[in-house]
């Protein structure tokens, strides 16, 4: 999947490259690489910029082993769609546009998110960014990282075209 915001050295500032060369991140990938020459692992086409272990780990391993508990999908009520719906004050907040969804965990508000037209950004500290590939990984709306330790260090270009 092409990331829906380009992604950039956290360190450097400089455009990543998806090793082996490609303009997609895919379950190929390996790593990607700065200019400089620092690379970020790639496992399972999700860009890796913390350590595996982590605090959140156990965030992980919950929301793997549960991955559709909270899905309104899989529970058959409304219960994601109706509290986003409220804090958002409405879905044309979020049509058509580009989402940063940090703390995405396996993808409760992902699934609401694309399904009512947005293009979303799913970063997690925790391996639940993996439950949430496996539930919403389908849509082309959708980019998945796990973030360095704090969201402000995200680097993101802001030249989306």
């Amino acid at each position: 999947m092409k990331p829906i915001v380009p992604l950039i050295c956290p360190e450097t500032g400089e455009s990543l490259q998806p090793l082996p060369m490609s303009d997609d991140i895919s379950n190929q990938t390996t790593a990607l690489k700065a200019s400089g020459g620092r690379t970020y692992p790639v496992v399972g086409g999700i860009p890796r910029f913390v350590a595996p272990e982590n605090y959140a780990a156990a965030f992980g391993l919950q929301w793997k082993t549960f991955r559709k508990t909270q899905l309104d999908s899989f529970t058959g009520t409304s219960i994601s769609r109706d509290r986003l719906e409220r804090c958002l004050g409405g879905f044309d907040a979020v049509r058509g546009k580009k989402v940063l969804e940090a703390g995405c965990g396996a993808g409760r508000f992902t699934e609401v998110l694309l399904s009512e037209g947005a293009e979303v950004f799913a970063c997690d500290l925790s391996t639940a960014v993996e439950a949430n590939l496996e539930n919403c990984g389908e849509s082309q709306a959708i980019s998945f990282v796990r973030p360095i330790s704090a969201l402000f260090r995200l680097h993101l270009n802001h030249s989306m075209s």
